[in-house]
């Protein structure tokens, strides 16, 4: 019997998707679709039109979910002169922390508006032509939606955080469409699937000016919503506004309703309570915190001094000379403020998540691995050999996941929160 070639399939039925959506748009006979399933946006075949028994295996050869030679690209993509590397950053050129000097961006922003006003800099300079970003859906203001932005508005209705799964299906597709340069902005396990895509489709290459990634502990799932709306009494169905981070440093949760009822939390109040109860399982055995193969990334740093400010700071991490260069010119022109810092700064920000990505996931991978399960397969060195006290850590994780996963139980969240 004929070994069929491996397909999507292989990845979802080993628990290993991250929920991206690029197998979608390379699939070259839409036998593909994205569908919520257990919490989590999961592709679905249509066998009548998959040829994978004919040779194709385009959707698994461009999946990030069952590993990435992480290093390997970065060495190719980044090794213009002065290039750095940073054990848990990579290869890079220089850090920075900032924020927009467009108080309202700053404010409203996830930290300090960095990504959304150097993408307005880039739109009003004619750099791009707009730029893969995430809002909310029209219909559901708690549904995330993927979109091309190409207008200071509409770049702005993708600002701040957005705590649920995110899946980009559908954007390398409508790109190619398009005429001109754009910049994708997503999460680490985004790029690199977009990474890989671009690596077999040139067209979709000639249309990006640049990939953006948000630093990235771990996602929610679509459950951690539904524990929010029950927890503090949102009704996503009459909302009128919603995000997840607003007004100021680290910000609140905000839900508007259209008798103008206001849910309003700080973030740290509802966001660390949830603790790993609605973390996606594959987000446990991912090591690519920053954004490995982005060429800027962005994210918080709530570290020193830092912790002092009330209105919001961000930390960057420039891998290329055009980059670099292009911010230089934001912060000249005044759209910016950026201040160069070191790699220990970010990494000392970041030090708890980076922890999770380079020690944790090497114990998740192991025990999984013990257990006969598919794990992914990285070039990247994880850190340290587990203990018996990580394993129960990871085990007291999974126990957290059961909870989360089954309603009738989200009782022990709130008593634990107590």
């Amino acid at each position: 019997m004929k070994k069929l070639n491996p397909n999507i399939a292989y990845v979802v039925d080993n628990s290993l998707c991250t929920g991206c959506g690029l197998c979608q748009d390379v699939c070259p006979k839409n036998a593909i679709s994205f569908l919520k399933s257990k919490g989590l946006n999961q592709p679905t075949i249509n066998n009548d039109r998959c040829i994978n028994d004919k040779g194709c295996s385009r959707c698994f050869d461009i999946c990030p979910g069952k590993g990435i030679e992480i290093r390997h690209k970065s060495s190719q993509l980044f090794k213009m002169t002065g290039v750095r590397f940073d054990e848990y950053i990579g290869n890079y050129l220089t850090c920075y922390s900032g924020y927009s000097l467009n108080n309202d961006v700053r404010y409203n922003s996830a930290s300090g508006g960095l990504l959304s006003q150097f993408l307005i800099f880039l739109l009003e300079k004619g750099e791009i032509d707009g730029a893969v970003i995430t809002g909310f859906s029209s219909c559901d203001l708690m549904q995330p939606k993927p979109f091309i932005a190409k207008s200071r508005d509409e770049i702005l209705k993708g600002k701040s955080s957005k705590y649920c799964p995110v899946a980009l299906n559908g954007m390398a597709t409508q790109l190619k469409q398009e005429t001109g340069k754009y910049v994708v902005v997503g999460l680490p396990c985004h790029i690199q699937g977009f990474r890989n895509l671009e690596s077999k489709d040139k067209h979709l290459k000639e249309r990006v000016f640049g990939y953006f990634s948000i630093f990235c502990s771990s996602n929610r799932n679509y459950y951690s919503q539904d524990y929010l709306c029950s927890r503090y009494n949102i009704n996503r169905k009459e909302l009128i506004d919603f995000t997840y981070r607003s007004d100021g440093c680290m910000g609140y949760l905000k839900a508007k309703h259209k008798d103008s009822r206001l849910v309003k939390i700080y973030y740290r109040d509802y966001y660390h309570p949830m603790r790993s109860f609605f973390k996606p399982k594959r987000c446990l055995s991912c090591v690519d915190h920053y954004g490995d193969l982005a060429d800027m990334c962005f994210g918080d740093i709530q570290v020193g001094d830092y912790k002092k400010d009330e209105i919001g700071v961000n930390s960057l991490i420039i891998r290329n000379n055009k980059m670099h260069t292009l911010i230089e010119q934001a912060k000249k022109e005044g759209f910016i403020k950026i201040k160069e810092v070191s790699s220990d700064i970010i990494n000392e920000s970041q030090k708890v998540m980076l922890h999770h990505k380079r020690h944790v996931s090497g114990t998740v991978m192991s025990l999984d691995h013990f257990f006969g399960r598919k794990v992914p397969v990285y070039d990247i060195q994880l850190s340290g050999k587990s203990t018996i006290k990580d394993y129960l850590k990871v085990l007291f994780t999974y126990l957290q996941l059961f909870i989360g996963r089954n309603k009738h139980l989200w009782f022990i969240i709130d008593r634990l929160k107590k």
